[in-house]
Order: C-alpha cells, then structure tokens, then sequence
C-alpha cells in the first residue's frame, strides 16, 4: 500500500499478514492523499485514477454495480468536502463532472445500482425525481436498460410513507437507500418502522448503511454507539418479509453479519470496500481467507459493488482482486453470482437490462 506519485508517504504500509494491534478506523482518518491499492497480480496501478485509465471489464464478464452513488451538483459537491475533510481524497471528481456514473457502463460495466440519501427533512422528493430523470437519460443513451434507481427518505419527516409510495409508483425506482451514519438514526429506531412496512407491501429492498464503519468524529453520534449487528437482527425478526441488503458487509461486524445470513434468509451484504484491502489493519477487518470462505459459503446473498466515484482508488480495484487467479479463487459460479445474478433478484433487473452481449449468451 502506498500513497498514488508519492511513495515517501506512505500510510500505512501494512500487509494482512502484520502482527501489529489492530486500529480503530478513526485514528487513521482522514487520509491526506489518495492511498493506492490498486495494484494486483495482472493489473498494475497506473497511478492516474481517470476515466482514460484504460481498463475495461472483459467481453465476457457480466458485471452490475450494485452501489453506485449520484446526487444533483451542489450536494455531490458537499459531500466530497465532507470526504476530504474527514475520509479520503475522492480522486473519480474529473470522471463523475464528466460523464457521471455514464463513466461505467463505458468502461464494460452491464449496468449499474443507483443510490443517494437525504441527510434532511424537505429533499427527498426532489432527490427521488432527480434520481428517476438520471435512470431515464442513462437508458435513453444507450438504448437498453442499463441502470436502476433506488429512492431515499428522511426517517420520521412528514408523509415519509407518502414519499416512498411516490417514488415506486410515480418514479418506478426499485428500492431505498438509508444511512444510520449521516441520517442519525440506529436501524430498529421506531421512526424506521413504517418505511419498513411500506418497502415489504411494495416488494421493495432496502440498502441500509448499518454498519459500525467508517467511523468520523465529525458525525453527530458515534457510530459504534449508533449501529451493531444485533439491531438488524431486531429489524429482521420483526419484518420477516422485508428484504435488506448491508452495504459493506456490515463493517467492522462482517463475521456477525455472516452469521445473520444463516437466521435471515431476507437479509443480503454487498462487498463495497471490503475487497480493496485499504484498511487490513483496522479492527474488525476480515482478512481475504475469510472473505473467500463467506462469499463461498453464502454466494445467493453477496453482492458487488464499488461506491464508486467517492473511492480513493481505480474502479476495478475490487474486480480484479476478486476474478484474478490467486486473490480468491471462487468458483465460477459464485463469481457470476456475486456479480450479477443476486443483483438481479434483489433489484428486479431482467436479461434485458444487461447488455446486447448478456441478452445473447444468457
């Protein structure tokens, strides 16, 4: 691990094998400079970080991008400061200013999973009709379907049941997106309890940020305090028809949320940062062995994904880490699993919105 054009500062270099304490993710942040993961096996990095970095996904290899996040101008812009304030340089602005999340589907990804979340009361129908234009222009450029919305609300604002049936009615977005860290709110809060009922009736999954990671002292209520495991077990034993997804797979309580996936069979985790190996020193962390053994053991659940553009390295850090020969050595069919398959069930993506190739091969 090193710092992209400075290797004098680097920060931390660490391996997985190290036998140094683990870290809390709050006593490294923020990073001062993009810290590169990227290089692998057969990809090395390029040190660059554009949308002329020359890499695509293969001809052959079906991917969805099952966490991708866009919102208007202004507060994309509000909530890069908030990252390079407190997080991580984002290093994918010139790429996103260029052609926003069109940036994928360019470089060979088949489709991509959109999401935004309101931070206050008054913004999400607005977020939620800009979330619909950006999925109707993308499918209009290219002609096919090659993106899905998910809707967002403000737990407990007024007519926040009104807004979500707006949005999967008026709209036609597939989901919801919820953040406990930004929106202060623990998942079994009550005010959560009717945008549960709701998503059930409505067929709709829910992507809730639920994990204790990453931690900022900037946030209004520390998140170890805010989120756990065990509140989205309470969730899951009271909405048993409600399908769920944790993002990150439940950082830092990734073996616990595993462990879920065997009493929830309504409960999904997506692999966003977890396989950049940014952070293999910070508590909680699980090292590759484990993740391989999870992702086998569990491949109907587990979802890829890149939070892209608000990432600190290359896009495809995380494919390539997980489809080269050597990383995890998955099967085939868990890797088209991951990749794909499960995103389509959870989010209702046909053949038809995979690509001209996809269409022909499936």
């Amino acid at each position: 691990m090193y710092i992209s054009g400075n290797p004098l500062l680097a920060a931390p270099r660490v391996s997985t094998t190290t036998t140094m304490q683990p870290l809390t993710l709050k006593s490294l942040l923020p990073l001062s400079a993009p810290v590169c993961t990227c290089a692998t096996t057969t990809h090395p990095c390029l040190q660059r970080h554009t949308h002329t970095d020359g890499f695509r996904i293969p001809p052959h290899r079906i991917v969805i991008d099952a966490h991708v996040h866009i919102f208007p101008p202004r507060l994309m812009s509000a909530v890069w400061r908030f990252f390079d304030q407190h997080y991580w340089p984002v290093v994918y602005k010139d790429a996103y200013a260029d052609s926003q999340v069109d940036f994928l589907i360019d470089q060979g990804v088949r489709h991509v999973v959109l999401l935004q979340y309101a931070h206050k009361d008054g913004i999400a129908r607005g977020l939620n009709e800009f979330m619909a234009t950006t999925v109707r222009r993308m499918n209009e450029k290219y002609g096919m379907k090659v993106a899905t919305g998910l809707a967002t609300v403000m737990p407990g604002e007024e007519d926040a049941c009104g807004i979500l049936e707006e949005a999967f009615t008026r709209w036609g977005l597939m989901g919801v997106k919820l953040h406990s860290h930004v929106q202060v709110i623990a998942a079994n809060d009550p005010k959560m309890d009717p945008l549960y009922t709701t998503c059930a009736a409505h067929n709709r999954p829910i992507l809730l940020h639920a994990g204790r990671e990453p931690n900022s002292a900037a946030y209004k209520q520390d998140t170890y305090e805010l989120c756990s495991a065990s509140r989205i077990d309470d969730v899951l034993t009271c909405h048993p028809t409600l399908r769920l997804c944790v993002p990150h797979m439940g950082w830092n309580e990734t073996e616990l949320y595993v462990a879920l996936l065997k009493r929830h069979r309504n409960l999904y985790l997506d692999t966003t940062m977890m396989l950049s190996d940014l952070f293999p020193t910070v508590k909680g962390t699980p090292t590759r062995a484990q993740l391989a053994k999870w992702m086998g053991e569990n491949s109907d659940r587990i979802l890829y994904g890149t939070d892209f553009p608000n990432i600190s390295y290359t896009w495809h850090t995380e494919f390539a880490n997980l489809c080269d020969e050597g990383e995890y050595r998955l099967e085939e069919e868990v890797l088209e699993r991951i990749l794909y398959k499960n995103a389509m069930e959870l989010y209702g993506i046909g053949k038809d919105g995979l690509g001209v190739v996809a269409r022909s091969s499936l």
